[in-house]
């Protein structure tokens, strides 16, 4: 299954959605089948559950699910925080 969707989807999706073409190497469950120490079997065949990504994305997608935040969003979340914080003084 991996090799056929791999074959579908040859680039990166995040990669894809920021104007990169980038080759995919690894094909990520946009919902982990593995949680709560038992297999869910819907989830991992479900195609519609993948996503083809590179190396670098992949490893990007399982730090978020870990709790880290990368960079940018932290630079994001706090110019929002910073511009509500301005228009509560406005």
């Amino acid at each position: 299954m991996r090799d056929s969707y791999l074959k579908q989807n040859p680039l990166c999706a995040n990669c894809l959605r920021n104007g990169k073409v980038v080759p995919a190497e690894d094909i990520h469950h946009k919902i982990s089948p593995f949680k709560g120490g038992e297999i869910n079997w819907t989830l991992l065949l479900d195609p519609e559950n993948l996503e083809s990504l590179c190396k670098e994305c992949h490893g990007e997608e399982h730090q978020k699910e870990n709790g880290y935040r990368s960079p940018q969003e932290i630079i994001d979340a706090l110019d929002a925080f910073f511009s509500d914080m301005d228009n509560e003084d406005n």
